[in-house]
């Protein structure tokens, strides 16, 4: 399915959602998913400390942090 969440979508399109929250579903495999186990060890030496004061964004669907998570 090409999109999924459509009121969520919407909501954000006009304005009305703050941040999506991010959703995982069942898969039998992820390609290149061997780089997640990297984000705990990122997130301890501090990759999103500094995502508020150094990165803007305008309202949208998905939040900064978010972008930088999944």
């Amino acid at each position: 399915m090409a999109c999924t969440r459509i009121d969520d979508r919407v909501a954000a399109a006009f304005g009305f959602l703050q941040d999506a929250a991010a959703e995982f579903v069942q898969a039998c495999d992820v390609h290149y998913g061997g780089v997640l186990f990297a984000l705990p060890s990122l997130i301890l030496n501090g990759l999103l400390r500094y995502t508020a004061t150094c990165f803007r964004r305008p309202r949208g669907y998905y939040g900064l942090e978010t972008l930088f998570l999944v």
